[in-house]
């Protein structure tokens, strides 16, 4: 007779054949995948790739008799266990992606790696984790079929610290006046740091946005009445990990205008008092005659709010004039 039977196997395990036949000298065994046949009483096969065999057996007897059996044998499929993560922050929750192979009629298990909890497990497909101290953790995966074929791996995750930064806001500043970069410390002090910033007013001199440490400017033109201000938030990174923004402030005091027009005399005339106004309200003002090698009958060369009363010099044939700034 000619009978035999294997148990399933995953995949790149060896199939042990149980021969079962009575009677038989000889035996030809063909594996139902195209590989050579063979003559062993109870064989070893390793499949190449999963699924249902159809496994011959042919028994010949002292007499030359031949009994031939088939039966079908299971190749399960080996998983494949992978994943990916990103970045692993401090405090942050980290999102694991799973891809492992395939991703039906599985089981997964997760070991984060994390010694001081205990629950650092989880069953999801693509779980996320948070770790609470800063270190290198080995991260393990398992994958488990559902016909008891498994595998698993395991990847070593960082987890950086979550930069701060502080900065000062500076007193207010004059049009024109010289901004410097603002004092500025950070936690950790690290050369790998980097900065993303954006201001919420260009009128006060400074771009929109830029990277780096908000540089150094000069302070925009003001012509309202009142302070004008940006409000300058920096984002500091370090190792792909993002801190909290942190903001500043800088203040562009009102620019202080005086308008007047020119004012002509006749010669020998005597001039009424010129009084000068600025804005914004309360703005303080002070002239200064910047020709007075011209002689036009002014003789005082500089005051505040008042251009006094004179009389004007005949210049003769030729106009005269004193600029005041």
């Amino acid at each position: 007779t000619s009978s035999f039977n294997a148990p399933p196997v995953c995949k790149g395990t060896p199939t042990v054949f149980n021969n079962t036949s009575s009677g038989g000298t000889t035996y030809s065994w063909n594996f139902g995948d195209g590989s050579a046949l063979s003559s062993n009483q109870n064989p070893t096969h390793t499949y190449a790739t999963s699924g249902i065999f159809a496994v011959t057996l042919t028994v010949t007897n002292t007499a030359g008799c031949k009994f031939v059996t088939t039966n079908s044998i299971t190749v399960n499929v080996m998983p494949v266990a992978q994943f990916s993560a990103p970045v692993a922050c401090l405090g942050v929750p980290t999102a694991f992606n799973n891809t492992s192979t395939p991703n039906t009629n599985v089981n997964y298990h997760w070991d984060f790696g994390d010694p001081l909890v205990t629950t650092d497990t989880s069953s999801l497909h693509n779980p996320s984790y948070t770790y609470g101290s800063i270190g290198t953790y080995t991260v393990s995966l398992q994958v488990s079929t559902t016909a008891g074929c498994s595998s698993s791996v395991n990847y070593t995750v960082s987890v950086n610290p979550i930069p701060t930064i502080q900065l000062a806001t500076p007193p207010p500043y004059c049009w024109g006046d010289h901004v410097p970069q603002t004092n500025y410390t950070v936690n950790p002090n690290s050369a790998s740091l980097t900065y993303a910033w954006n201001n919420t007013n260009t009128q006060i001199g400074l771009q929109a946005a830029g990277t780096g440490i908000p540089p150094a400017f000069t302070a925009g033109l003001n012509n309202t009445a009142s302070n004008i201000s940006g409000v300058i938030s920096v984002v500091p990174t370090l190792n792909g990990c993002s801190g909290p923004p942190a903001t500043f402030t800088i203040t562009v005091k009102p620019t202080p205008n005086v308008s007047h027009t020119s004012v002509d005399y006749c010669p020998n005339v005597t001039t009424t008092a010129l009084t000068f106004t600025a804005s914004p309200t309360g703005s303080s003002i002070t002239w200064i005659n910047t020709t007075p090698g011209i002689n036009i009958g002014l003789a005082t060369t500089n005051g505040t709010t008042t251009l006094p009363s004179f009389t004007a010099i005949d210049p003769g044939s030729t106009m005269a004039s004193n600029i005041i700034s």
